[in-house]
């Protein structure tokens, strides 16, 4: 998603890496799952897909902690749960 120069193709990795590691584990994996359906699968089926992880997420603790700490002007503290 973003070319660099091979000189900062490193720290630029290591800038992505970051992002993804304080980024909210269960939204990551349910994106990584997303992802590896929606390639042989039609738009509808794939926007279904997208829903029902969606659907499973806002049931859980770390949907909650995710708005209270947006609402709070703070970095979430992701569980995992």
């Amino acid at each position: 998603n973003k070319v660099v120069p091979l000189d900062q193709l490193e720290e630029a990795t290591n800038e992505w890496a970051q992002k993804l590691v304080n980024t909210a584990p269960m939204a990551l994996s349910a994106c990584k799952r997303v992802l590896r359906r929606v390639g042989s699968v039609s738009f509808g089926e794939a926007i279904t897909i997208e829903g029902l992880e969606q659907t499973h997420l806002l049931k859980t603790d770390d949907f909650k902690e995710g708005v209270t700490a947006f609402f709070e002007k703070r970095k979430p503290e992701w569980k995992g749960k």
